[in-house]
């Protein structure tokens, strides 16, 4: 790959949430401290106190949710490569995740892990492993991606494109979605699904957060929405409405199947913490083809 030439679209204010995030996941012991950065330090320490006062006051906590969508996510990845030996993983928006190297771990030899980024974080995670003298082999590799691109090498169209048509395709993202239009992400599910349809065998794992109108606690939602939009300085679209309304979005994009899991009723199979508030967010677990090895969709609240 030669020299790439970036515009604007390959850098984003959201990369601030990755530093936030990747700093959750290290002090709850889902990544190394060589993970961790200046900025996601600096974000945490500053959230630390206002996340705690919400967790206490209001029965919220965007820190314990950052962890149940994280290990939720490690659940369904690893619950897919059990039951299909040789599967590929595209991780999209990966930040500073160690999720890679972890569930590399656990998995089989043939597995074979793509984390992808926009470029500037790309070139700090293979600092990281390089710094730390870890490689996964020819099972994992970290590449450039920008899911607004629609063509050019590191469109995701190119990513999938390098990819094994032979083999079981899982592709996951966290904390992604929910920072775009809904035409950018009707668009990105159209484009994907598309993509998903050349694999036999197909998933597409991510994180939604709806509007959720009968939430118990509406102010306690709307002070975590204007925090996270204080973080990432720009609007957070709740898209969909609840559980059905997701369900009906990703079927109109091409998805065949979708599951819409609500981590308060998920049997995580290791100790998670909970809120005290129902949780804000759902997982989405989707397939372009009909599943026969999966759990029907839900509606569950």
């Amino acid at each position: 790959m030669g020299v790439l030439e970036k515009t604007d679209t390959d850098r984003s204010p959201v990369s601030l949430t990755g530093h936030y995030t990747g700093e959750v996941w290290v002090r709850n012991g889902l990544s190394p401290s060589a993970m961790s950065t200046r900025t996601g330090r600096n974000f945490y320490r500053a959230l630390r106190p206002l996340d705690g006062a919400a967790n206490r006051w209001l029965g919220i906590s965007l820190e314990t949710m950052l962890v149940q969508r994280h290990r939720l996510i490690d659940e369904l990845v690893l619950g897919f490569v059990a039951r299909h030996p040789g599967a590929q993983v595209l991780e999209l928006a990966c930040g500073v995740s160690d999720r890679a190297r972890r569930l590399l771990d656990e998995m089989g030899d043939e597995v074979t892990y793509i984390e992808t980024d926009l470029p500037d974080m790309v070139a700090h995670k293979l600092a990281v492993y390089q710094q730390q003298g870890w490689s996964g082999g020819a099972r994992h590799r970290v590449a450039p991606c920008n899911i607004l691109r629609e063509r050019g090498e590191i469109s995701l169209e190119r990513v999938v494109g390098e990819l094994d048509r032979e083999r079981p395709l899982m592709v996951i993202s966290e904390g992604l979605l929910n920072y775009f239009s809904r035409a950018t992400v009707e668009n990105f599910l159209l484009r994907l699904s598309a993509l998903l349809s050349e694999f036999a065998e197909n998933r597409y794992v991510t994180e939604i957060w709806p509007r959720l109108p009968h939430y118990p606690g509406v102010a306690a939602r709307k002070t975590m929405i204007r925090l996270i939009e204080t973080l990432t300085r720009q609007e957070v679209p709740l898209h969909f409405t609840d559980n059905e309304d997701i369900a009906r979005g990703f079927r109109s994009a091409g998805f065949a199947w979708v599951r819409v899991i609500n981590p308060d009723h998920y049997a995580f199979t290791s100790e998670v913490p909970a809120m005290g508030k129902p949780s804000m967010f759902r997982v989405v677990c989707s397939g372009v083809n009909e599943c026969f090895d999966c759990d029907p969709e839900t509606s569950a609240p």
